[in-house]
Order: C-alpha cells, then sequence, then structure tokens
C-alpha cells in the first residue's frame, strides 16, 4: 500500500474585503492498493482503475466503490508495459500522455476527493511500478501531458 499526500489552502469563505486573508489547510491522502490488499475503513471510496474488470476476487471481497476504465492505461500500453516492465520511465510518459486525454474524470476524482478519502485499487505492476501511483500523483498535483505517443 502507499499513501500520497498534498497540503492545499484556500481563502476562508467570508472574509471581509480588505482584510488579510486567512488560510485553511487540508491534507488530502490518495491511498494506491492492489486490488487483492485488503479494505480498511481508512479507505474511503476504493476506486477500480483498469480497464478490464478482473475474473477475480469476489466483487464482495473486493469492496470496490467505482470502476473507472477510462483511467486505466490503454489494452496496447498496458500489454507493452507488461512485455517491457524495466522500461518505467517510458511507460510512466506514456500513460501520461493518455490521462490527458481523460480530464473529466481527474476532475471528477478530485471532486471526490474533496468529500472522502479515495483509494485507487490497481491489478497491474507492484507498489511502485503501477499507473496508479502516476494516477495518484496527476490527481494531486494536476500533472500530466497532453499529446497521443505510441509505445515503440
Amino acid at each position: 500500500m502507499l499513501r500520497l499526500t498534498a497540503s492545499t489552502a484556500w481563502p476562508r469563505e467570508g472574509a471581509e474585503r480588505g482584510a488579510r486573508s486567512r488560510h485553511l489547510a487540508r491534507t488530502q491522502t490518495i491511498c494506491v492498493k492492489h486490488l487483492m490488499a485488503p479494505a480498511s475503513l481508512r479507505d474511503g471510496a476504493r476506486i477500480l482503475v483498469e480497464r478490464a474488470w478482473p475474473l477475480w476476487p469476489p466483487t464482495r471481497r473486493a469492496r470496490v466503490t467505482m470502476w473507472l476504465k477510462e483511467l486505466g492505461p490503454s489494452e496496447m500500453l498496458a500489454e507493452w508495459f507488461r512485455s517491457y516492465p524495466a522500461r518505467w520511465a517510458q511507460f510512466a510518459s506514456l500513460y501520461r500522455a493518455e490521462m490527458g486525454a481523460n480530464g473529466a474524470a481527474l476532475d471528477g476524482l478530485r471532486r471526490l476527493m474533496r468529500t472522502c478519502p479515495i483509494t485507487l485499487l490497481y491489478i497491474m505492476g507492484d507498489d511502485e511500478h503501477t499507473h496508479a501511483v502516476l494516477l495518484a500523483d496527476s490527481i494531486l498535483h494536476g500533472k500530466g501531458d497532453a499529446g497521443a505517443h505510441t509505445p515503440s
């Protein structure tokens, strides 16, 4: 399990004009877990971010709250990464390019994160080398490339 955090600040509502602006800080947390990792009360919304629904485990055991298949890597990119796992940096660049086309889904996750903790569930990769880590970073820090690339 990997837990990523970021602090954000926003002006207090109802602040008087001309008065010094006070900021409230809020820590936002996204947890990244393998689908088979046990669910926790701290997980909040458990979101599967894979293109294909897994044949295992039973849905009840996985406790998936939401499935956002459009945020998983394309089938071609996933297959390429399974064949060449040592090319993590290149995979990361290609996946960020794919994410750039899914801005609405990313914005939806950012809005959801304001209301509850979220846990991104993945199947492909390990705790450090999975698209879910890149996705969490993008949600927290607004990172993502535009443009399309094709793995070679």
